[in-house]
């Protein structure tokens, strides 16, 4: 099964100290079927949404910062588990349940220097 991500982003120079950056990314899910989607671990495609920027101090220093929010659509759920530990019955399964997962975000900050040669420090 092929799965895809579809990306989409631009940079945008304010001034000479600041670099801005957008984008948005569809990502798949590998999932395509509610029997094979685990309660345990829902999976679903999401859309992630992501800004950024750059911020040059001098020609040797500069910082990163990026904030990114990610949506999953829902999942659906058709599980049944054959897994019967110690040879016990099997419990009543799961059925046409809907997994929610509730939106994620991250904050990363990442700073670069360089020594003459251009080589990060």
């Amino acid at each position: 099964m092929v799965t895809y991500r579809l990306s989409l982003g631009a940079n945008y120079r304010y001034s000479d100290a600041v670099l801005l950056r957008g984008g948005i990314a569809f990502d798949q899910s590998p999932v395509r079927s509610a029997q094979l989607t685990d309660p345990a671990f829902p999976d679903s495609s999401r859309v992630w949404y992501s800004l950024g920027l750059n911020y040059r101090f001098d020609k040797h220093s500069s910082i990163d910062a990026a904030y990114s929010y990610v949506t999953f659509k829902d999942a659906p759920v058709d599980y049944t588990s054959g897994c019967t530990p110690l040879s016990q019955p099997a419990p009543a399964t799961a059925k046409r349940l809907t997994a929610s997962t509730r939106p994620i975000s991250s904050l990363s900050v990442l700073r670069t220097t360089t020594n003459s040669d251009g080589i990060a420090t």
